[in-house]
């Protein structure tokens, strides 16, 4: 039985929940959750991760994509910022919190404050999306 996608995703739930949390955490605690976390987790999965039917190769690469050479867009968080708000025609308004990323950390990362700019939209035209999907489908 391949290893379950929803493993991983309990893991990066579990990191993430001190970068988006109110009270951000000290670097020097943030890395010892961090550590703890992943030992944890490969602790508790070790057997799956282990067996014959599991690609440990497409684990690891899910768990550090940044490691990956097919996977580099020549995109750095800033141009993919622009990038999102021409794509969106955001109002300065909006625009202003998608740059919320870089100036308050504790608010979350660019994916976070995508995802509060567009609940925050009144609405995102039809159009705008069909032509999104296919570039957010090659960066995926």
């Amino acid at each position: 039985m391949p290893f379950p996608f929803v493993y991983l995703c309990d893991l990066l739930n579990d990191l993430e929940r001190p970068h988006v949390s109110r009270y951000p955490m000290l670097p020097k605690d943030l890395a010892n959750y961090t550590k703890d976390k992943v030992i944890r987790w490969l602790r508790m999965h070790r057997d799956r991760l282990n067996a014959l039917s599991t690609d440990s190769t497409a684990v690891m690469s899910m768990l550090q994509p940044e490691n990956q050479t097919d996977r580099v867009y020549g995109l750095d968080s800033r141009s993919l910022e622009l990038v999102i708000a021409r794509a969106f025609q955001l109002p300065r308004r909006h625009y202003l919190d998608l740059q919320r990323w870089k100036t308050e950390p504790a608010q979350g990362d660019l994916g976070a404050c995508v995802k509060r700019v567009m609940e925050n939209m009144d609405t995102v035209s039809y159009e705008t999306f069909i032509f999104l999907t296919p570039l957010i489908l090659r960066l995926w």
